[in-house]
């Protein structure tokens, strides 16, 4: 399958430019050529609005746009395409629901989610439970983000009687755990609660049947699937979707119009509001077809991989993997015992490996398990074992390298003091020379040594930077400055600004640009746009201390 995918052929602009090994595929997936060239063929020779006018462009247009929806229904076989609703993702699919139930729609005064959610299967459900007065019900997972029998019948003993909703993942986005949606299902109907399901990690890796599910909603985004960004699917049921008021209102979901009133179309077009993507939609239909003809190929190719990735990774001295091993989708998350997940995450970009370090968008379940974020990979239909291979190797080299017998933990609880004026500007000089990557961070790691640590006390929310991929405080002590961060890399990275900043002037100090200061030294690639927002901060706070 991976030939299939144009990401994984050599630049024609550069032979030699090295593509990363992608594992960051619950976070996006690559595209097909088909995608890529049906979108393209689409705005170049056909390009028409839709479902408007009747001209022959436009009407071929409109047939192609409803040719995909029924597709869509049939790869999750919806009783009917008027349930499938074209949205801007999985995101806004779950807000339309959320915003448009009415008090008379719900039987209950309880709604009952799993901690593990995705932000955008919980925010939307909080603000649904402050409008109506519902109680948020949460199924703690068990240790570690496992889920076992125990956690079922917890979430299946709290569905009752009171309960109005029923909203979970199919599959954990940060976890991989694949959830039992059917038993739920079968025991939100009988109790007359609503089921939505989040399928966003689940529609490229397992065989989606809505109505063996039995659930009220599924949602999932085409961009996760193969296919174009900007497009999403919100499957509702008839029944439901006819009698859900839609939180946006324009052109094309009327019938008619007065100055006092409207008319809507029935669903899905009531939902569908204004001018859709409509070249994401034409451009899914190879991603629909590629999904309902290699699936089964898929769930057991990705399978094995896991099953490999996991061995393979576990072999690794300190690394603690999260959730369940077995009935789990391809993602493995981990953390490494006694180190800064970031920075190991660090090294692991630096060595061309495309992956994910945080929170992954599920913030109450990192705080449930003591973790301030964590270490992502994640399986693709295209991935293969050699690529895991370069994964495994990459991350020993990744420990290896960030090896140091003094834990972040005990960082924490000592303090000291460097008085960077007292010498020249050693720990730049010493970055600037290292002349590849491992020993770029090598020289990082040493000047992390040469911080002020501010002591534990003061390490207190007046102190604190925010913005950054870990927690970070500043403050300036008897005129110098003193810093505590959970990463050794920034860490380095605020020696040398501080560095910096005492052999300056403070008139100097306030005008200097330190971000092109880091980048003459070589640092350029330390800065994710995350990191880039936390060393701004950082930067600003040692112009205001100063």
């Amino acid at each position: 399958m991976r030939e299939q995918f144009p990401y994984f052929e050599k630049s024609p602009l550069n032979s030699d430019l090295e593509r990363p090994i992608y594992l960051d595929n619950a976070a996006t997936t690559q595209k097909l050529r088909t995608v890529i060239e049906r979108t393209c063929e689409f705005y170049s020779n056909e390009y028409a609005t839709v479902n408007r006018s009747s001209y022959p462009l436009a009407n071929r247009a409109s047939r192609y746009y409803e040719e995909v929806r029924q597709l869509t229904a049939d790869l999750i076989n919806a009783e009917s395409s008027a349930e499938v609703i074209f949205t801007s993702g999985a995101t806004q699919s779950l807000n339309i629901v959320a915003s448009g139930l009415c008090a008379s729609q719900l039987n209950g005064s309880k709604l009952v989610i799993l901690e593990s959610e995705h932000h955008a299967n919980l925010l939307p459900w909080q603000q649904l439970c402050k409008r109506h007065d519902l109680n948020l019900c949460v199924i703690k997972l068990a240790e570690q983000g496992t889920w076992t029998q125990e956690q079922e019948n917890n979430l299946l003993n709290a569905i009752d009687e009171d309960t109005a909703i029923v909203a979970m993942a199919h599959v954990s986005n940060l976890l991989g755990n694949i959830y039992p949606v059917e038993k739920v299902c079968i025991k939100a109907r009988r109790m007359k609660a609503l089921s939505i399901i989040d399928g966003t990690q689940a529609i490229a890796h397992l065989h989606v049947d809505v109505k063996a599910i039995g659930c009220d909603c599924y949602v999932f985004s085409s961009h996760k699937m193969y296919g174009p960004t900007g497009l999403g699917i919100l499957y509702c049921r008839f029944s439901l979707a006819e009698n859900l008021y839609p939180s946006q209102f324009g052109g094309e979901m009327i019938t008619d119009v007065t100055f006092e009133a409207f008319d809507m179309q029935p669903p899905p077009l009531k939902f569908e509001t204004g001018t859709g993507n409509i070249a994401a939609i034409i451009g899914f239909k190879p991603a629909v077809l590629f999904l309902a003809q290699h699936i089964a190929n898929i769930i057991e190719h990705e399978r094995a991989l896991y099953e490999y990735a996991l061995a393979k990774i576990c072999q690794i001295q300190g690394v603690q993997v999260l959730g369940n091993r077995d009935n789990s989708i391809g993602i493995i998350s981990f953390i490494v015992d006694s180190y800064s997940i970031v920075d190991i995450a660090n090294a692991l970009y630096q060595q061309n490996i495309a992956c994910r370090v945080g929170t992954h968008c599920a913030i109450p379940l990192m705080k449930g398990l003591g973790l301030d974020n964590c270490i992502r990979l994640s399986i693709g239909c295209y991935n293969n074992e050699a690529d895991i291979d370069e994964f495994s190797s990459a991350l020993a080299n990744a420990i290896a390298l960030n090896n140091d017998k003094i834990s972040t933990d005990q960082d924490l609880n000592q303090s000291s003091l460097v008085d960077y004026t007292l010498r020249e500007l050693t720990l730049a000089t010493k970055v600037l020379r290292a002349s590849s990557w491992d020993n770029k961070h090598r020289q990082l790691l040493l000047a992390s040594k040469q911080l002020s640590i501010l002591d534990v006390d003061s390490c207190n929310a007046d102190a604190e930077v925010l913005g950054c991929e870990t927690q970070v405080w500043i403050l300036r002590k008897n005129g110098l400055y003193q810093a505590q961060a959970k990463s050794k890399i920034i860490k380095g990275i605020l020696a040398i600004l501080f560095e910096k900043a005492d052999s300056l002037s403070n008139d100097s100090l306030l005008t200097f640009d330190f971000f092109d200061y880091l980048h003459s030294l070589g640092l350029a690639k330390y800065f994710s746009s995350g990191r880039k927002d936390g060393i701004s901060n950082a930067i600003k706070r040692i112009k205001d201390l100063a």
